[in-house]
């Protein structure tokens, strides 16, 4: 029996996705590991989308399907949850992608500007699923760089006429409070879909710190 490991940090992880890792990164070896409870590696997120169903846009489905809440914890073993948004007058709809990889949460924001996938949001949710799994490392390392001494990040990725505002503040080291936003301003049409981070007082009530970062944003 092979069991796939993952070198992360001097501890090894269990991988069961591998399509991310060159063949030539593999090596067989023997390696003498110790028990340790993973609970401490799930990661909690709590959304607020209620700024997206206000602009026009509506929740299509979950995948996996029993993440329909906004309030859900990933494991191990179910380490990714996507969640697809539409808008029938524009046209646009978009997979947010929460994940945890080998203990690291993440965010990630897709969009499907060719409309492949228009009106058949499951198996977006699902085709998304696959993609974001096998390119969850370069996720973390997008998140990481830039929530390095942050309390916040924020992403924005560009729709067809509009721009989506992923604004992230960490609860806690395990716990993510999640805001989505759709913003109408042109000029965000060029931005880079990169995070960037803020280091702000996350004992702020939410409408300051929310109002603390349009102002940040605007400054930059």
């Amino acid at each position: 029996m092979a069991i796939n490991l993952y070198l992360r940090e001097s501890n090894y992880y269990r991988c069961a996705e591998l399509d991310s890792f060159p063949e030539s990164t593999f090596q067989f070896r023997q390696v003498y590991l110790r028990y340790q409870d993973t609970f401490h590696r799930n990661a909690a997120f709590e959304i607020d989308d209620s700024k997206i169903t206000e602009n026009g846009f509506t929740y299509e489905c979950a995948y996996p399907a029993q993440f329909t809440g906004n309030t859900f914890i990933l494991t191990s073993t179910n380490p990714l949850c996507i969640k697809v948004y539409s808008n029938d007058e524009t046209g646009d709809y978009f997979a947010v992608g929460f994940g945890q990889f080998f203990g690291r949460d993440w965010i990630h924001v897709k969009s499907d500007e060719y409309r492949i996938w228009e009106s058949f949001y499951e198996e977006f949710a699902q085709e998304e699923c696959h993609h974001m799994l096998a390119s969850a490392p370069d996720h973390v390392r997008s998140m990481d760089k830039a929530r390095f001494g942050a309390r916040v990040c924020i992403m924005h990725t560009c729709l067809d006429q509009l721009a989506l505002r992923t604004c992230v503040m960490w609860k806690s080291s395990r716990e993510n409070r999640v805001k989505l936003e759709i913003l109408r301003d042109p000029s965000f049409d060029g931005v880079s879909g990169e995070w960037t981070g803020f280091d702000v007082d996350v004992s702020v009530s939410a409408h300051y710190f929310y109002n603390s970062i349009d102002i940040a944003v605007h400054r930059i």
